[in-house]
């Protein structure tokens, strides 16, 4: 990392967020590839309402946000998170130039380089495409600019490969989401709903889980390996209905995206069963909406989730404007997810029928602003 001028606090550089948004048609990074990544260097929280000054330098700054995927409700609302910080800096350029690649690895490339060639100052990239998006981001840091990776992990090396990256802390998520496991239902069993077959984030919070669990030793997880359900409804049913005719008792249900929660609750229900106790990260309205209506119906059951997945965004803004600037920023960090959805610790989940369901109550915007930018 080349050494800057100034020093940013690092509690305003760091923030909390997740994975677990990428397309499932996104090349999935295999373990040898995630072992070639160092390890992040800090696990801090973000205060979403921090100083700019900060952050903020005097260089005009023109910012890029590029997408491997953007076709849906939270990358539009992390498009318009780094919007809405952008607006505190009077530095940055207020248009923030996008692209979206549509899941088509070769268009992910290519819309690095059309953004530099636009003459972005700062360039942030959700790597959907993993490793094989590397030599894009070699090119664009070559180009003098800073490049700012965020949620997924491209492997790599930061300062070298780009300027800095912040990623999910999946191990840390789940070992948050096997210990309220363990607390909730003390013994019985569990299961694990990853999303595409290998994805590395699924593996990872797997991991967590497992070693969240060895404290629980009357708590058995049935499958050594995530389930796949591609993150969509359909997948997700099948697999669930496949896990309740070979287990007769499931007791809880832990999942890494709030669609794949949502989709196993209504299995669950439509096979005339009690819904497990479910855990979670990256939720949605519609998952808040359905507890609601379960609870309203005397059929509520415990729930628990690791959100906030959108700060990361924010983050990734604040760390690009500070090197753009010529302030020192951590190179690589892993940010731990703060707890949202509690019904044990009496944060029951939320409902906003006036919002689209696939709306995360969870962002920094309001809702007003959410209902905005997904009508």
């Amino acid at each position: 990392m080349i050494k800057k001028t100034a020093t940013v606090p690092l509690a305003l550089l760091c923030g909390l967020a997740a994975a677990g948004c990428t397309s499932p048609a996104a090349t999935t990074t295999s373990t040898q590839q995630q072992q070639q990544t160092p390890q992040a260097a800090a696990t801090v929280s973000v205060d979403r309402d921090a100083d700019p000054g900060a952050w903020c330098g005097d260089k005009k700054v023109k910012v890029g946000l590029a997408d491997g995927f953007g076709g849906n409700a939270w990358r539009r609302i992390s498009l318009e998170v780094v919007k809405r910080e952008a607006a505190k800096c009077p530095a940055v350029d207020t248009e923030i130039l996008y692209t979206n690649a549509n899941g088509d690895q070769q268009k992910a490339s290519s819309d690095i380089n059309s953004l530099v060639s636009q003459g972005v100052d700062v360039l942030i990239v959700y790597p959907d495409f993993g490793p094989a998006q590397l030599p894009a981001l070699r090119a664009a840091k070559r180009t003098g600019i800073t490049v700012i990776p965020y949620d997924g992990d491209p492997g790599g090396r930061p300062g070298e490969d780009y300027t800095a990256k912040v990623v999910m802390d999946a191990q840390a998520g789940g070992k948050d989401l096997g210990t309220w496991v363990g607390k909730t239902i003390k013994s019985g069993n569990v299961v694990f709903l990853g999303g595409n077959a290998g994805a590395p984030t699924s593996a990872q919070l797997l991991k967590g889980i497992q070693a969240a669990l060895q404290d629980y030793p009357d708590v058995k997880l049935l499958l050594d390996q995530p389930v796949t359900t591609n993150w969509n409804k359909v997948d997700t049913q099948k697999a669930v209905s496949g896990l309740i005719a070979k287990y007769p008792e499931i007791d809880a249900v832990v999942t890494d995206y709030g669609i794949t929660a949502v989709a196993a609750i209504n299995t669950f229900t439509a096979a005339k069963l009690k819904v497990p106790a479910i855990a979670s990260l990256a939720t949605s309205n519609e998952l808040g909406c359905l507890w609601q209506k379960q609870d309203k119906a005397g059929n509520a059951f415990p729930i628990y989730s690791v959100d906030s997945t959108n700060d990361m965004a924010q983050l990734a803004l604040r760390m690009g404007v500070a090197a753009a600037n010529q302030k020192d920023v951590v190179p690589a960090q892993a940010f731990r997810m703060p707890p949202f959805m509690d019904s044990a610790g009496g944060e029951k989940p939320r409902c906003v029928p006036s919002l689209p369901l696939d709306a995360d109550l969870s962002s920094p915007l309001s809702e007003d602003r959410l209902a905005a930018i997904l009508s």
